[in-house]
């Protein structure tokens, strides 16, 4: 048996050690997302296939909590919310002169035809998109074309999974097969460990 006399000196020692094992998962809200959009961790896949860019990140429920509530007092019913789902964010750029962007790119330069794109955009897009994760092919719970009026050379939209637990432990595949784009199916693949990686991190209050 351990005597108590023998262990009281390292105490402070031990204490020490565990605060700072605890802390260094605990990050500042910068160094968060600056892990999140270095591509050596995992969570940020490109593909370009002539003029077509297409970008995929990861979104971990906590930086979307983070900016629609702040970090601080967060309620739990909300947590959960966001906890149920896995979020990315798709980006699309075509890469050819006369202002070219997924609205024009491959459309007659019509005014119904362009409507009729837009309207593709917003509304149906999310049927041409899917997660595989272990066997299951999921489809989006969430998806929001977000509209940039130019301001940036890329078109964003916001798409979420339902997942349960066992999703959670396997790699995820998120499959982009729309016809506007021309260039068949374009897939992306995350790692469950890069995920994991990301997701012991905590925003420091």
């Amino acid at each position: 048996m351990v005597k108590i006399n023998n262990v009281v000196p390292f105490l402070p020692i031990v204490l020490c050690c565990f605060f700072l094992a605890c802390n260094k998962d605990q990050i500042s809200l910068a160094e968060y997302k600056s892990l999140l959009a270095r591509e050596e961790n995992g969570l940020v896949k490109r593909q370009d296939i002539g003029p077509v860019g297409a970008e995929v990140r990861y979104l971990p429920w906590e930086l979307l909590v983070a900016g629609e509530y702040g970090i601080d007092s967060v309620p739990d019913e909300i947590k959960g919310q966001y906890y149920g789902a896995q979020y990315y964010n798709l980006r699309i750029k075509i890469d050819e002169p006369g202002n070219a962007d997924i609205t024009n790119y491959r459309v007659e330069p019509e005014e119904f035809k362009l409507q009729e794109r837009l309207y593709y955009l917003s509304f149906l897009m999310g049927q041409d998109i899917k997660l595989v994760c272990c066997s299951d092919t999921l489809r989006p719970v969430l998806y929001h074309f977000e509209q940039s009026y130019n301001i940036a050379d890329f078109r964003s939209f916001m798409v979420a999974f339902e997942v349960s637990d066992q999703h959670r432990e396997c790699d995820r595949t998120f499959i982009l097969d729309t016809p506007a784009l021309g260039v068949g199916p374009l897939k992306f693949l995350f790692r469950k460990q890069a995920i994991r990686n990301i997701n012991t991190k905590k925003i420091l209050r």
